[in-house]
């Protein structure tokens, strides 16, 4: 039942907060309440989910593409033209291990300046006229993954995972490797233009 009591209350608050009603009464509530939750919400980290297969991997894409905001491009480091080739055209190829990438926040065309974590050419190959290996480091972490082939460490948690993808036009394989609990490095080897 509505009471006096109640009615101090409701006179209170009326000006600040929000009002309560039901069948018998209405009461108002101060929106503090509210806004401290709805600020325990917002400032949860929130990681990109992104599918390669049957392979989940959580990304932090913001991290990632801050990295690389401040690698130097890859022809900082080296000016021979197979580099050349692979900053200008390669890395704008539909090849699915890019794209992954590129939706992860790498910045294909910087990498850091020593090497393994870079890009190398090796020249032309048995079938194809440019062949490159490098590395793409990503701040992230495997998720579920049903993918074959792959290797678990010590405590049967996944370590790697191997992908393989060919074109007539390309030769792609690559390895993502668990390299820490925040960071995922991929390691790839890819031969481009058929001999």
């Amino acid at each position: 039942m509505y009471s006096k009591e109640d009615d101090t209350i409701f006179r209170k608050h009326k000006t600040e907060g929000i009002t309560i009603a039901n069948n018998r009464y209405q009461r108002r509530f101060p929106l503090v309440i509210l806004s401290i939750s709805l600020s325990v919400i917002s400032h949860e980290k929130m990681k990109k989910s992104v599918q390669i297969g049957q392979c989940r991997i959580y990304v932090e894409e913001t991290k990632t593409k801050n990295f690389y905001n401040d690698q130097p491009l890859i022809t900082t480091n080296c000016k021979c033209e197979n580099c050349q080739y692979f900053e200008r055209n390669v890395v704008k190829r539909d090849i699915r291990l890019f794209n992954n990438l590129k939706a992860m926040g790498v910045i294909l065309e910087r990498q850091p300046n020593i090497n393994p974590d870079g890009v190398c050419c090796v020249g032309d190959t048995e079938k194809f006229e440019k062949g490159y290996l490098g590395n793409y480091k990503v701040f992230a972490k495997f998720g579920k993954t049903q993918k074959e082939p792959q290797t678990k460490d010590e405590n049967g948690e996944l370590k790697s995972v191997r992908f393989e993808e060919s074109k007539d036009d390309f030769n792609c394989s690559y390895e993502i490797v668990k390299i820490s609990d925040e960071e995922l490095d991929f390691q790839f080897w890819v031969e481009v233009n058929r001999k």
